[in-house]
């Protein structure tokens, strides 16, 4: 088998790899938009919310019942697990997709066929439903997550004052407070540009032309060699 045949065995591989992580957003963005539901219960009609899961608590174990304050924190616990799911597999599955474009690369380098099923391929005339798509994935879900947090975090603060100091609700916060910490860690690398403060890339930047690259104020260079150029 020649190195050509070997490396193109590990596209396959790495696809087969990418496939999985794609049910698996899938599978946790159901469940994400289900813990949605769950919060916006919880912050318009807490009752309802407490009802419904008693009687869900009740059919698997008769007789026994949990007071809301721990239901709330099993509901909090809950949101924030499944978002930190739902952000690792799309960040996995971001960096699977730049790492096949390269694999494509090299492999169409390397003979007279062109392999870009994943890379020009896919992004040549790329659909507007696809576009949108992407979008809700990595912009409208990590905005909706973080502003339902916020609100029950507001909530919390505005009707029980004395919750932040009872076991309860410093636990609800702090959950509450990882996911909006969370969703904007997820922001921040999908949309800025966070390798403006790897030192390995840019090793002789200045902090505050790494701060306004970041934001994209300034474009950065394309290697090292630049790099001490640009000071």
């Amino acid at each position: 088998m020649t190195s050509e045949e070997s490396f193109y065995d590990h596209y396959k591989d790495t696809f087969d790899i990418l496939k999985v992580y794609l049910s698996k957003r899938d599978h946790y963005t159901i469940a994400l938009l289900a813990m949605v539901v769950v919060s916006c219960l919880k912050i318009t009609n807490p009752s309802l919310l407490n009802e419904s899961l008693s009687k869900v608590i009740d059919t698997q174990i008769s007789g026994l019942t949990i007071a809301w304050s721990y239901l709330s924190i099993f509901v909090s616990y809950l949101f924030l697990w499944i978002v930190m799911q739902y952000y690792q597999t799309c960040l996995t599955i971001e960096n699977t997709y730049d790492y096949l474009h390269k694999i494509e690369e090299e492999l169409s380098s390397q003979g007279s066929y062109k392999v870009r099923r994943e890379g020009h391929n896919y992004l040549n005339c790329y659909p507007w439903f696809k576009w949108i798509t992407h979008r809700i994935y990595v912009l409208f879900i990590p905005l909706l997550v973080s502003f339902l947090a916020i609100v029950n975090i507001v909530g919390e603060v505005r009707t029980k004052i004395l919750c932040l100091y009872s076991i309860s609700g410093i636990l609800t916060l702090l959950a509450d407070g990882l996911i909006v910490i969370l969703s904007l860690l997820y922001l921040s690398n999908r949309w800025l540009h966070e390798e403006a403060f790897s030192k390995d890339l840019y090793p002789n930047m200045g902090r505050w032309k790494r701060f306004i690259s970041y934001f994209g104020f300034r474009k950065l260079p394309n290697s090292r060699n630049h790099d001490s150029s640009n000071q």
